[in-house]
């Protein structure tokens, strides 16, 4: 709700998308290479850059984490006969993590 992501929000995010454990460690090793206080947390701005570091398919990822949201979006928009904008947007407020 903050805009940041501490070591226990990203920590679930890494199980659910990858089934892979965040230590504390590794959390402090990643806020201090894209320069994030790990205090604060990860921006969506940071977030973006390890994933885009990474390799990682953002997509498949967010999937993970909304499957019933995203799938329901999608028959929707089929059924409204719209088209997938390439938009992802992630969190209350609709935070645009486009591809």
């Amino acid at each position: 709700k903050d805009g940041f992501l501490n070591h226990s929000e990203l920590r679930g995010l890494q199980i659910v998308t990858s089934g892979n454990d965040m230590n504390q460690g590794l959390y402090l090793m990643v806020c201090k290479s894209i320069g994030c206080d790990p205090h604060q947390g990860l921006s969506v701005d940071a977030l973006k850059l390890v994933y885009a570091s990474d390799g990682a398919d953002i997509e498949d990822d967010y999937l993970k984490v909304f499957p019933k949201k995203e799938l329901k979006k999608r028959e929707e928009e089929k059924s409204n006969g719209g088209e997938d904008d390439g938009v992802l947007e992630v969190g209350e407020d609709g935070v645009d993590i486009s591809t």
